[in-house]
């Protein structure tokens, strides 16, 4: 005596999940991680349940998606976060006119100053701002800037050497008003008085420390002899 029965297996294919490659990002940068398959259900080892959820921080996040038919799959990525480089050029300056200023950062990637160069290091020498972004070895990118004056120098000139006649005096006047005047006869007065020959020089500067110098050569000559 026999009898038989059958029945009907199907299968129905899992949720195709992938939410990428393990991955690295700069700091204070952000990624999405997309579980695809819209319309199904998400469970995020964050506890979110959206399809895309955004991530920040260094860790392990992972994802289940399930169907209405109770099929589930799942896939996870794990996310580095790189510091961002530090980079310090230093601190806003003033420098007198002629003056050369080197700005310099430590910091191993790939140097792009705003004049242009690519160098670690700039000597600059005009009023202005310069800034510096750098891409270190994580591809991560950070700036700084300097703000630079340049303070133009006394503008000095006591004039031609000079020969009068023995009794005459000559006024030298170094001009700048308000400045520091530093003869080398040891006055410190913006106008001399030379009654005598020989070379006289004059250092003017101002209360940033620039100066400025020129010097005149006076001559004598002697009165004719008349008797």
């Amino acid at each position: 005596c026999s009898e038989s029965d059958s029945v009907l297996i199907s299968f129905r294919s899992l949720p195709i999940v992938d939410i990428g490659n393990d991955t690295s990002i700069c700091e204070v940068d952000e990624i999405n991680l997309n579980a695809l398959n819209p319309g199904l259900n998400f469970k995020w080892n964050t506890n979110e349940i959206s399809q895309i959820i955004t991530i920040n921080k260094t860790g392990l996040y992972s994802v289940e998606v399930h169907d209405n038919f109770g099929c589930t799959e799942s896939d996870s990525m794990l996310l580095t976060i790189n510091p961002k480089p530090l980079v310090n050029i230093g601190s806003d300056t003033t420098i007198c006119q002629g003056e050369n200023l080197l700005i310099s950062a430590n910091i191993t990637g790939i140097y792009n100053w705003s004049n242009g160069e690519n160098s670690k290091t700039i000597e600059v020498n005009k009023t202005g701002i310069y800034s510096l972004e750098i891409q270190d070895l994580n591809n991560c990118l950070t700036t700084d800037s300097i703000e630079l004056i340049v303070i133009p120098l006394p503008s000095i000139n006591l004039g031609n050497d000079t020969t009068l006649c023995a009794g005459e005096n000559l006024k030298l006047n170094a001009q700048n008003p308000g400045l520091i005047y530093s003869w080398g006869s040891g006055e410190t007065s913006q106008t001399i008085n030379i009654s005598n020959k020989g070379e006289y020089g004059v250092i003017v500067s101002d209360n940033f420390g620039c100066s400025e110098s020129d010097s005149v050569l006076i001559s004598f000559r002697s009165l004719p002899i008349v008797d």
